[in-house]
């Protein structure tokens, strides 16, 4: 949650105004459409909002509209593990003298 998401998109009408919904509730918005019909925004999850599927949906001034399902985990993934040295193992080194 709070994680930044980039919604990109094209086949929209150009130099309208867009907004870009998260399960409903507006979470972007932009000014236009570029005059190819895509736009770009950014917009951080909402936090509360438990894990599982999502709805973006992007609707442009003109009644277009695009959605993808979008999924949140509520556990975070495990943190790296280290691959070398092997897990156990002692280093040793010799130090000299320059």
């Amino acid at each position: 949650m709070g994680t930044d998401v980039v919604v990109k998109g094209t086949g929209f009408g150009a130099s309208q105004p867009f907004t870009v919904s998260y399960d409903g509730v507006q979470v972007a918005s932009g000014s236009m459409v570029d005059s190819k019909g895509g736009f770009n925004a950014t917009f951080k999850v909402p936090r509360g909002k438990s894990g599982g599927d999502h709805t973006i949906t992007v609707t442009d001034a003109t009644a277009s509209v695009a959605s993808a399902t979008f999924k949140t985990e509520t556990q975070p993934p495990p943190g790296p593990r280290a691959i070398s040295p092997e897990a156990g193992s002692k280093v040793g080194f010799i130090a000299t003298r320059l």
